[in-house]
């Protein structure tokens, strides 16, 4: 059964601006990467046109957490794939990461960081400009779900998952990367 759904989810990859509706179903989503080049310098041979780069799932819609919050500006704070997107790019777009929160008092208002609003939009055209999407609609059970996101992650390796995917040779360069836009958001004056 995982082969068949990555082989959907490679087989329906669509270029972001092409994208004609998002399903309101829940199901597995994955990303891919649609440019020559990936902006991770140790990765830029590898991961080519076409490749996924991060699957996941949602409980709600594609339309909710895809066009709502991962192709949105503002959703840095809650989408691990534009802080682990925008930490690859911090340099390249000069994106300035701020705290998600002034109110929230754990660690998280800095390590679920943000970028400020010039920062925010042009994260959201990079991506709209250099990923491609795919869904597949699941009407099982959360934990059904949850279990095939981590055995597809676990055999594709996306490079921008970290969680369940200790092979990701990538995992800890990324890993860095969020960490110093962390530290610099603790150090962000508005």
């Amino acid at each position: 059964m995982i082969n068949q759904i990555i082989a959907k989810l490679n087989k329906n990859l669509v270029a972001y601006e092409k994208v004609d509706n998002f399903s309101i179903k829940p199901g597995i989503y994955a990303i891919g990467y649609n440019a020559e080049l990936f902006p991770l310098l140790s990765a830029k041979d590898i991961i080519k046109n076409g490749k996924i780069i991060y699957i996941g799932k949602t409980e709600s819609s594609q339309e909710k957490r895809d066009e709502e919050t991962h192709f949105c500006s503002g959703g840095t704070k809650n989408s691990t794939l534009r802080r682990s997107l925008g930490a690859i790019l911090r340099e390249e777009l000069q994106l300035i990461p701020m705290p998600r929160s002034y109110t929230e008092k754990t660690e998280k208002r800095f390590t679920n960081f943000c970028f400020d609003e010039r920062g925010e939009k042009l994260l959201t055209e990079w991506m709209k400009d250099n990923l491609s999407l795919s869904f597949w609609e699941f009407d099982g059970s959360v934990d059904e779900m949850k279990a095939f996101e981590i055995d597809i992650i676990q055999e594709l390796v996306p490079i921008l998952n970290l969680r369940n995917n200790n092979n990701n040779p990538w995992r800890k360069e990324i890993k860095t990367l969020r960490k110093i836009c962390s530290e610099l958001a603790k150090q962000y004056r508005a």
